[in-house]
């Protein structure tokens, strides 16, 4: 690259003037409204974005975030595969609203089209990507399917239908997406859910496919349980068994030194909300 080019890359009003015009950019393929307040670029390898929303015609925001750090591997990335050393998420927030009539938001704002009968059809997927080190810091995500909202749950108990997770820090490394597969290394995993639940500490290897997620080497203390497990795993057939936990999901552990209340398992299962029955497993 020529030394002026790279030198104007550098200034932060280009910068700010190069995001905006892919802003504009991207603003006329969809019904809604980014807003950036800054991006700078760093040795052409690191980008930070800075106050960044997307917000629907409708006025809902979508998605937001105080601070986006990313910082690529531009070296190392091979065809077809995304490669970035380390994305670091501040004060981020993403609302997905499900109308079982109406699409969801995400569809409605990036005009995404229901997917045709045609069994032919290959739907939209995430690229093959890895990352070596993932930090989120003060993270809110809300998933509200209107459609299936129906049911009262009990304070104390998860709805699938309505999660609302906050004060969400999570640190990842070797996270990699390859072949429909997820896996990495949780360092570290704190959150609370609006139904009273607190995960106060977790760390473990995970791994997640179209039938199956897996913990191993797993530690987790919540708002009732310590637990350790050697493995902990929740097999299924399609993603809405959850609403079904107790008769779809199969679940298979192996645990150590663990105190297990059964009103963890009730967070879960409602049917087991009022169980106090501790287990201690050595």
């Amino acid at each position: 690259m020529p030394a002026a080019a790279y030198i104007t890359i550098q200034f932060p009003s280009f910068q700010t003037w190069a995001a905006q015009k892919v802003v504009e950019s991207i603003e006329d393929k969809i019904d809604g409204k980014i807003e950036v307040e800054k991006v700078a670029i760093s040795f052409l390898n690191k980008v930070i974005v800075k106050n960044a929303s997307i917000v629907g015609n409708d006025g809902d925001t979508l998605a937001a975030v105080g601070k986006l750090s990313v910082t690529l591997s531009l070296f190392d990335m091979e065809p077809g595969f995304l490669e970035a050393r380390r994305i670091i998420v501040e004060d981020g927030y993403f609302n997905l609203q499900i109308d079982s009539s109406k699409g969801s938001n995400l569809a409605k704002i990036f005009r995404i089209e229901p997917k045709p009968v045609d069994t032919t059809y290959k739907s939209w997927g995430l690229p093959d990507m890895a990352v070596n080190d993932i930090t989120i810091r003060n993270f809110h995500f809300i998933l509200h399917n209107k459609g299936t909202d129906t049911i009262v749950k009990p304070y104390g108990c998860m709805n699938y239908a309505h999660f609302d997770l906050y004060d969400i820090d999570v640190r990842l490394t070797r996270a990699k997406y390859e072949a429909k597969k997820l896996t990495c290394r949780i360092r570290s995993l704190t959150c609370k859910d609006s139904c009273g639940y607190e995960v106060k500490a977790l760390n473990s290897d995970y791994f997640m496919d179209s039938t199956q997620i897996r913990f191993d080497n797993l530690f987790l203390k919540d708002s009732y349980s310590t637990v350790n497990a050697r493995y902990l795993s929740f097999g299924y057939t399609k993603g809405r068994d959850i609403n079904d936990y107790v008769n779809k999901i199969v679940m298979g552990a192996d645990f150590f030194n663990t105190t297990l209340d059964f009103r963890t398992v009730g967070v879960y299962a409602p049917t087991l909300k009022d169980n106090r029955l501790q287990m201690l497993i050595d």
